[in-house]
């Protein structure tokens, strides 16, 4: 999915760019996966066990960008990668029309949306 960049201010004032990973982030983003696996005890993985490929980390980019209903967002301050974030879907959920029926004294109504 595509999501158009943004840009807003934090509470210090500074300019935080919001945009869509690219391709091109994948060394930061695997840096940056790594940085964070290292912070503390308490993640599911440890920074060694990170093998992931540049190559694989721009198909997996490549495959948010492409999705209907994926996501995976990127933040900056002054050009510098400070956060990152993806959400994906888990199943073929999709929103169905609802039905919606009344008994009154013997007649039924029906609510269709």
């Amino acid at each position: 999915m595509v999501f158009g960049e943004i840009s807003i201010k934090d509470k210090l004032g500074r300019i935080v760019v919001l945009r869509n990973a690219r391709p091109e982030d994948s060394a930061d983003l695997i840096k940056y996966l790594k940085t964070t696996s290292a912070e503390t005890p308490y993640l599911i993985r440890e920074p060694d066990e990170i093998t992931i490929t540049e190559e694989k980390e721009k198909q997996f980019i490549q495959a948010k960008i492409d999705a209907e209903r994926e996501l995976m967002l990127v933040a900056f301050i002054d050009g510098k990668h400070i956060g990152n974030c993806s959400l994906m879907s888990i199943a073929p959920y999709k929103r169905y029309s609802h039905r919606f029926v009344i008994h009154n004294k013997g007649k039924i109504d029906s609510l269709d949306d």
